[in-house]
């Protein structure tokens, strides 16, 4: 039986079928909006005009999603929500009006958005059981055919107007253990920038400015993903504009516009390099989606600072498809968030593994292969002493010279510029760079999940020990 999945990214948001053989695109749409006076238009009906109605374009509703009143709302479209559930109604009619769809979602999503989405999906006319990490996903469909390596690994894809970037590690399972959204450095800018590239090349060479006119600039947008497909495949493009019964061409090399994209690549590269979880042990090993790769001159410049492997066509798919679904409870339970996904030969081997023996810290060195580690929701000290963890938080004590292992926490922020926190039911530790915190041994900053058997240490003294507490048995 296939599963439905959509992959949500606002580039090219695409719904493909996976089944044990074959997966297949049914539906795609670029996460554009148009918003006029009389009607509403969407992906690409709204990509083709957007334009010709620059005021009235909108491709920040995802990355931004958000209630917050727009320009030009109307009773079509108040705020960003309204412009995705209409999007996520386009999605479900364009792929036969299904009764259940799955969600690869980028781990950079703010709570507050996710909660939104959540929403979102429990109003629409089909069932959504679960959100996957999209890291994690692609980990797992890359690793499922044997084709990435287990231990740490960096994914970095491209939306509209984010780059993200997860830190993953690969066991037995793909997991996503942190990821970070860099603004405004995107598809949208390189496309634009691209965009004023082979202007430049009209002005010179033909003495023509398609950026002056609506409609050429509109034809200029449409053209430019066939003529980057032309440079995927070829040193040299020739390009060619239509207006008022004129043609106009320009040749453009590969060589120059990756050049002249150098300072955005730049940027990205700059990203990559933020201090994070993954510093101490990914040994500059990038997993990287087939968009960014297709960038002109992106992989050859990242390729100066990382060992890179492009991510398989429909491996977010296959890998999501792997993704264990919860039971399915009641319309108001709270939407599951996946970013540990068992890969093939474990989820095989390991059906009937109980979710007490899931630690990875305990796992047994036999046969039977281990479930993904539960969720932390308790963390204890060096005096054995557990923590519950909730969303009011929790702050990291030193231990004293005359304490050294006994590590506590407290409700009061101590002067460690960390917290723990419970967040939809996951257990999140958040910390500066300066706050010399360490996590299973090595340095880390940002917001990271926690899970049972994770040891949080600090000061070069003490640790703590993430736990799962069973409930008690009804």
């Amino acid at each position: 039986m296939s599963r439905l999945i959509v992959e949500l990214n606002d580039s090219d948001i695409a719904l493909a079928a996976v089944s044990e053989t074959a997966t297949e695109i049914v539906a795609r749409s670029p996460g554009v909006a148009v918003l006029l006076d009389d009607r509403l238009e969407l992906g690409q009906d709204a990509l083709d005009i957007a334009r010709l109605h620059p005021r009235r374009a909108n491709n920040r509703f995802w990355s931004e999603l958000n209630q917050e009143r727009l320009r030009y709302a109307s009773d079509l479209a108040r705020h960003h929500a309204d412009l995705a559930f209409a999007h996520l109604g386009l999605l479900h009619r364009q792929a036969g009006s299904p009764d259940t769809l799955l969600f690869a979602v980028p781990g950079g999503f703010s709570e507050a958005q996710l909660s939104l989405l959540a929403g979102l999906l429990q109003a629409a006319p089909f069932r959504a059981p679960a959100l996957i990490d999209a890291a994690a996903a692609a980990a797992a469909g890359q690793a499922a055919g044997g084709r990435l390596a287990a231990g740490a690994w960096r994914y970095l894809d491209l939306s509209l107007r984010q780059t993200w970037i997860a830190d993953l590690q690969v066991t037995d399972t793909a997991r996503r253990l942190e990821t970070r959204a860099h603004a405004d450095i995107g598809l949208a800018a390189l496309r634009d920038r691209c965009a004023e590239i082979i202007a430049d090349l009209f002005i010179k060479q033909s003495r023509f400015d398609p950026l002056h006119h609506a409609k050429a600039e509109q034809t200029l947008y449409h053209r430019l993903p066939e003529w980057l497909r032309q440079l995927g495949q070829q040193e040299e493009a020739s390009l060619s504009i239509d207006y008022e019964q004129a043609r106009h061409q320009a040749r453009l090399r590969k060589p120059a516009l990756a050049a002249a994209l150098r300072p955005l690549h730049d940027k990205i590269v700059a990203a990559l390099s933020v201090s994070g979880a993954a510093d101490a042990g990914a040994g500059g090993r990038l997993l990287l989606h087939e968009r960014a790769a297709a960038v002109p001159g992106l992989m050859e410049r990242l390729a100066e600072v990382a060992d890179i492997v492009v991510l398989e066509r429909h491996a977010v798919f296959r890998g999501a498809a792997l993704a264990p679904l919860p039971d399915g409870g009641d319309a108001d339970s709270e939407l599951p968030f996946i970013d540990e996904i068992p890969l093939p030969a474990n989820a095989r081997r390991g059906a009937a593994t109980t979710t007490a023996a899931a630690s990875q810290t305990s796992r047994r060195a036999d046969k039977t292969a281990a479930a993904p580690r539960l969720p932390a929701t308790h963390l204890m000290g060096g005096d054995h002493r557990a923590w519950p963890l909730t969303a009011r938080g929790l702050y990291p004590v030193a231990p004293t010279p005359d304490k050294a292992g006994a590590s506590s926490l407290s409700a009061k922020n101590n002067g460690i510029d960390c917290v723990f926190t419970l967040r939809r039911g996951r257990a999140v530790m958040e910390c500066a760079a300066d706050a010399g915190m360490k996590l299973n041994g090595a340095p880390v900053s940002g917001r990271l999940e926690l899970r049972g058997g994770d040891t949080i240490s600090f000061a070069s003294r003490g640790a703590l020990r993430a736990i799962h507490v069973m409930p008690p048995a009804s």
